[in-house]
């Protein structure tokens, strides 16, 4: 089962990723172990939050994200935080390909 977070134009805070992530896992969904991030929106994401929203994926035990419509510089962000997370690996889908 694949979970969807849809992030918002601003994302800035460690609080704002938690609280995403967690919104993202009530329910039905706790045992996904696959997310898509619908990042389309996205005009700014400061590190502190990429870096929690990843950590507090990997906390849930995803193992696979696919960021959707993201920016390079925000790919490259998640890359890096994915990085100290082995066990979780993030694929992108860039606006280009997004929008076909």
């Amino acid at each position: 089962m694949t979970t969807t977070i849809v992030l918002p134009r601003l994302v800035g805070t460690r609080n704002a990723a938690y609280n995403l992530v967690e919104d993202a896992f009530a329910g039905d969904v706790a045992s996904a172990k696959e997310v898509e991030i619908s990042a389309r929106a996205v005009l700014a994401a400061a590190p502190s939050f990429v870096d929690a929203l990843i950590t507090s994926l990997d906390e849930h035990g995803v193992n696979s994200v696919t960021l959707v419509g993201a920016s390079n510089d925000l790919v490259t962000e998640m890359k890096r935080a994915a990085s100290r997370h082995p066990d979780l690996a993030i694929k992108s889908k860039t606006r280009e390909k997004a929008a076909v």
